[in-house]
């Protein structure tokens, strides 16, 4: 534990930290300037489509390797943009393509 309390630990990731800094900074100034409300109100949007998104959609995200780590390269094809990225985009696109209209 005391390694990531360290100069070298800080060091190493300095750029993670400032990076972190500059988003929060940057999302402190759009909430300031779109309100809280509205910020609030786009938020709890966005947790519930999350939600609808996990409730759907997990069960049709294929990964390389199943939870037991049985080899499923073939359904994760068909399921992932590329080796384990985006894995379960073709239920979101049905999904964001529904709730458009």
């Amino acid at each position: 534990m005391r390694y990531l309390s360290s100069s070298d630990w800080h060091n190493r990731h300095y750029g993670d930290y400032l990076l972190h800094a500059a988003i929060n900074a940057s999302l402190d100034r759009t909430i300031d300037d779109i309100g809280p409300e509205r910020f609030e109100k786009a938020l709890a949007s966005f947790r519930q489509r999350m939600a609808l998104a996990q409730e759907r959609c997990q069960a049709h995200a294929y990964f390389p390797c199943s939870s037991s780590g049985e080899n499923q390269l073939k359904l994760s094809e068909e399921s992932c943009y590329n080796r384990d990225w985006g894995c379960g985009y073709p239920c979101l696109d049905r999904l964001s393509e529904s709730n458009s209209h």
